[in-house]
């Protein structure tokens, strides 16, 4: 009777003759890097880590990879960071570990909610008025659901819209 194989063992041998060059093991291990650092960041924003032993385990991981980490880490922040999250933990990493000044990030996001704050506070008051006029209801009792506002919704995407290109743009300069 045959021997039954695994399909590990298939694999093994039908790819036995197969090696990487060197390029192929340079980005191979650029990725297993990259997924270190990711899990590391994961750590960080959870506050399982903090800066100092962030900056151990970064030292620890380029000096096993031999690669200089700190441009990855610094793809990996920048594809984390967005408009409407507040991300001042990976901020202050980009500021102690990869000495970039994120300054104009941090005017560019507070920009950006001040404008959906002033928008919104000017619906809701549209809202009221519309109330009042229209159904007779008022007083300081009345908050309309601005959530549910569609002409809202479209006035906060017109302006992630614009913020979202003036972000990228400032992430890309630095």
């Amino acid at each position: 009777m045959g021997e039954i194989k695994s399909t590990m063992d298939l694999v093994m041998e039908k790819t036995r003759h197969l090696s990487l060059n060197r390029e192929e093991k340079k980005e191979l291990k650029q990725n297993e890097l990259r997924k270190k650092l990711r899990g590391l960041l994961q750590k960080y924003e959870g506050e399982v880590l903090d800066i100092e032993n962030f900056r151990k385990e970064l030292s620890a991981l380029q000096n096993s990879y031999k690669i200089a980490a700190k441009k990855t880490l610094k793809d990996e922040i920048w594809n984390r960071l967005t408009l409407d999250n507040n991300h001042a933990d990976l901020l202050k990493l980009l500021q102690v570990l990869c000495e970039v000044n994120t300054k104009s990030i941090e005017n560019i996001k507070n920009e950006y909610q001040n404008k959906v704050s002033q928008v919104s506070l000017k619906r809701a008051e549209q809202i009221k008025a519309l109330l009042s006029e229209r159904h007779h209801i008022s007083g300081s009792a009345v908050m309309p659901n601005i959530e549910a506002d569609d002409q809202l919704e479209r006035d906060i995407r017109s302006i992630q819209a614009e913020y979202r290109r003036i972000f990228e743009d400032e992430k890309a300069k630095l």
